[in-house]
Order: C-alpha cells, then structure tokens, then sequence
C-alpha cells in the first residue's frame, strides 16, 4: 500500500515537474530572484531571515557544468516545487484522502498561481513547502508513535528546524503541530528530545555567521556575524516593520498582502481589488518622508 501510494506521489511530482520545466525561465526572474541568483553562486547571505538551508541547496545546483547560473537555479526551483506536489499527494493519501481526491489536490496546487509563479525562477517557496508537508508528515507519525516513538519525536523536532530556516512562518504550525503531538502521550523526556533534534535542525544557521566573517560577495548590509545570526531568527533589518515604527497599518497592510497572495492563488481576484485603499499610498509617503531634500529617487520597474 506505501509503495504504491509513493509510486502514484512519484507520477505526480514527475508530472508538475514536466509542467515547470516546459515553462522555466531561462535567465533572471522578478522580485528577489537576482538577490538570490548572487547567494547562491557565492554561497552568500540575502535578506533576512538569510535562507540558509536554499542557500546551501542553490550553491549546490549553481556548481553544476550545465547551462547558465539563472538556469541551474531556476530549475532547482522546478525540482524543489515538484517534490511538493508529489509531497501534497502523500500527505493527502495518508490523511485519509482517496485516490480521486488527492489526485485532484495536487493538481489544483501544482497549477495554482502561487507555486507555478515561484516554481519556473529563482525563489525559496519550493522548499518552504516541501518543509511544510515533511512536518505534517512527521507530525503523523510522531502522534500515532506516542511515547514509544523516539525516533518518530527526533524527526519531528528536526523536521520543525529544518522549516523554520526554510520559511520562518512554518514556525507557527509547527507549535501548533507540537502541541498536537503532545496531546497523545506527554512526557518532558518528549518535549526535551524534540527541543535537542530541533535545534539539531537549525544548526545549517551557522552558516550566516560564518559567510559574514569571510566576508562573502553578497551580504545583506553591514551586519556582524552575531548580528546575521540574529537575523535568522528575528528577521531583523527588513521589511516595512523594521523601516519603520511599529504601527497596527503596516502591520495590517503585511497580513493583507499575504491573504492576497493566497485569494489569487484559489481564483479570488475581486478580493485583491484594493481600489480606495491608501495604505501603499501612506507607507510610500513614509518611506520618502526619510529622503533628504533635494534627494533623487531612482524607481526600477
């Protein structure tokens, strides 16, 4: 029954990835593609949280002898959102989802706007994914071990690492999937080898600290090695909070970008009207408030 409910997962993750490759990008994509093309070619550290765990991942396809560094990359992410989909199927399957069903999931998740989007340049919600259904996995199998399953707890714990450097939002289910896991059989013993194979998960972190100290080609601004390493875990010196004063707006305006993001991804576009809303029209006039008179602003895009 597993082997076959990986071999139909396998089929498709084959199939989203024939579906990313025919659409890939060939050279340098939107947003923070280019930043991440650099990180990844000298093994550097982007904006924060740092993304070590792609970082690694990316120089790695970076070093191989085919095609152009945005290619190598670019396909990375081909292959990274695939493995989420066939991953998607899985997790269906093993929650209690028929064939039909989990079939039908995956499908609407390897065409929803969203993955396809990050899946065809260089982006690191391919492994962000991936991180999140290892950890509903693992969560599974931890809950149905109980307190016989120390092994199912370690790889709980190193699963809820490993999410965090990939995407720091998968820290907030992955407490929610803590306490469920708890819920079945709690023991301190389980609660401190989770901490220890957790922190055994984010041990790729310390890789921050160490490009800053070599001084890699890319780095996100003058940051000392222990201050990059905060940053990995605080997210320190990005975004629109840490450019400006905390205020409830930004903070709303963050939460309904991202609620956006996930409406567009299931074909809600007239939730993303924002017509009659000032909110960017503030928060540009906040960041322009802090130029000098007399300032050039150079606008790409």
């Amino acid at each position: 029954m597993r082997r076959t409910m990986a071999a139909e997962a396998l089929l498709a993750a084959t199939a989203a990835g024939a579906l990313y490759a025919r659409t890939l990008a060939p050279g340098v994509g939107a947003g923070d593609s280019g930043e991440l093309l650099l990180a990844a070619d000298s093994l550097g550290v982007p904006h924060p949280p740092g993304y070590p765990l792609w970082t690694l991942l990316a120089r790695a396809a970076a070093a191989i002898p085919a095609g152009t560094l945005a290619l190598r990359v670019n396909a990375l992410s081909a292959l990274l959102a695939a493995v989420a989909v066939g991953l998607l199927y899985l997790v269906a399957r093993r929650f209690g989802a028929g064939r039909l069903g989990a079939a039908s999931a995956s499908a609407l998740f390897a065409v929803s706007i969203p993955l396809w989007r990050v899946a065809v340049e260089a982006e690191v919600y391919g492994l962000a994914a991936i991180a999140f259904l290892v950890l509903l996995l693992a969560a599974r199998n931890a809950r149905a071990a109980g307190t016989r399953g120390a092994r199912a707890d370690a790889l709980f714990g190193l699963a809820a690492g490993f999410a965090f450097l990939a995407h720091q939002t998968l820290a907030a289910p992955a407490l929610v999937l803590a306490a469920w896991v708890l819920r079945r059989g709690f023991a301190w013993r389980r609660v401190a080898r989770g901490a220890a194979w957790t922190a055994v998960g984010l041990s790729p972190a310390l890789i921050v600290p160490w490009r800053v100290a070599e001084g890699a080609a890319l780095l996100w601004k003058d940051r000392s090695p222990l201050q990059a390493l905060a940053d990995v875990f605080t997210r320190q010196a990005y975004g629109a909070l840490a450019q400006n004063p905390w205020r409830l707006d930004l903070v709303v305006g963050d939460l309904a970008g991202m609620a956006g993001l996930v409406a567009t991804g299931v074909g809600r576009y007239d939730v993303c009207d924002r017509s009659g809303f000032d909110l960017p029209e503030r928060y540009g006039r906040d960041l322009l408030a802090a130029l000098p008179r007399g300032a050039t602003l150079v606008v790409d895009g």
